[in-house]
């Protein structure tokens, strides 16, 4: 698959999952959305998609006359047509990486800047957090540092996560410091630095589609509800609002954009808010219908047009309205006219008196006065196929 086709077949994509959570957000599993963010960032890096019968792009070449409106491409898919016919030029591949450049180019430097500045962190000393982290063990190494360029707390890092607190932390407060380090420990856990990083990057390539900026921001949104439902859960749905109240007091303590890391900030904070307070534990009946929801968004958005399938050899009519039949002869025939008149074609060449089969490549020049050759078209060219050698074209 091209970039562009790529690009179609995930903004569609993106398009459908972001209808179904304006629908759905408080009423399905946060991490249902996860996942299919998930989806649709394989749909956006992954070069090549499954073909299957089931997906939105059988259905319509199979019900819409497409070429009436768009020419499609022989042998080619509507995603390859619809990106075949956007508007190309030689300039394209030069706005495209100038403008991936840029983005990455961005990022690098946010990141940059925040990582040089959170080097002056300073470690956190204090028996309550030496405990903490002896009960909270990871295959990584993990530490607290605290930091006065930063407002509320956050996490950086992958194989060498840093939680960074506020250096006014209320660090008595212990029950505070639990919901804090609890959040930022879900973060560290799903690996959700590298979920970012990989968000960005799909960003950087597809920088020119509009969808895929709707779903970095929606994305970035969604792992913060989803950490936020898993820290209730494991806290329990009683200390619902007490956490509610602590993002409450969370919520003037803004902090600019920083790439690549999580934690507390003003993002979406009233969405953040509602879905805690609305939280509770899922049915299996809504365990069924997000189960059944991601199977059915990926089997019809998420691949691509399954085979076409062959045309009847039964069947005396084919595209172009070309008739079906076969054409005998002997000696060189006027192939430039045979083939101008019947498109759909293929020439078999007789050697005689072997009755050896050749291509026109390999057989034209041993063409005679007694050499014989059929010209099968339409639907008899289909019936065959096996034997199939193309002169000239297709």
């Amino acid at each position: 698959m091209s970039l562009l086709q790529m690009s179609f077949s995930g903004a569609a994509l993106i398009f459908v999952i972001a209808v179904i959570r304006a629908v759905a957000i408080h009423k399905l599993p946060k991490k249902t959305f996860l996942i299919l963010w998930g989806i649709s960032l394989l749909r956006l890096l992954v070069p090549f998609s499954i073909p299957s019968m089931f997906s939105v792009y059988s259905f319509v070449e199979r019900n819409t006359d497409i070429s009436k409106i768009i020419p499609i491409m022989p042998g080619g898919t509507i995603e390859e047509t619809f990106a075949k016919h956007l508007p190309s030029a030689s300039i394209w591949p030069v706005i495209w990486c100038i403008g991936t450049v840029l983005c990455i180019m961005l990022f690098i430097l946010l990141y940059l800047h925040w990582y040089f500045e959170f080097q002056t962190s300073l470690p956190v000393h204090s028996s309550y957090m030496e405990q903490w982290l002896k009960t909270h063990e990871l295959n990584r190494p993990l530490c607290i540092k605290q930091s006065e360029k930063i407002t509320s707390p956050l996490t950086y890092g992958i194989f060498r996560p840093v939680i960074v607190m506020p250096k006014d932390t209320e660090w008595e407060n212990l029950k505070q410091l639990q919901y804090i380090l609890m959040h930022e420990y879900v973060h560290i856990c799903r690996y959700d630095t590298a979920i970012k990083l990989i968000s960005a990057l799909a960003l950087c390539i597809h920088w020119f589609n509009p969808l895929v900026w709707v779903m970095y921001i929606l994305l970035n949104r969604d792992i913060e509800l989803s950490c936020d439902e898993s820290v209730v859960h494991k806290l329990g749905l009683s200390e619902k609002a007490t956490y509610a109240n602590m993002l409450i007091g969370m919520e003037a303590k803004k902090i600019g954009f920083i790439p690549f890391c999580n934690g507390f900030n003003k993002n979406a904070i009233e969405e953040r808010i509602t879905a805690i307070m609305r939280m509770k534990k899922p049915s299996k009946l809504t365990l069924l219908f997000t189960c059944l929801a991601v199977i059915g968004v990926t089997c019809v958005f998420a691949t691509s047009a399954g085979a076409k399938e062959n045309v009847s050899t039964t069947d005396t009519s084919v595209t172009n309205d070309i008739p079906s039949g076969v054409i005998h002869g002997i000696g060189e025939p006027n192939a430039e006219e045979l083939f101008a008149n019947y498109p759909d074609s293929f020439l078999m060449i007789y050697h005689n008196p072997s009755d050896e089969v050749y291509d026109a490549a390999s057989g034209w020049s041993l063409l005679g006065p007694a050499t014989s050759w059929t010209l099968y078209y339409g639907a008899e060219a289909e019936k065959n196929a096996t034997y199939k050698f193309t002169w000239g074209g297709e």
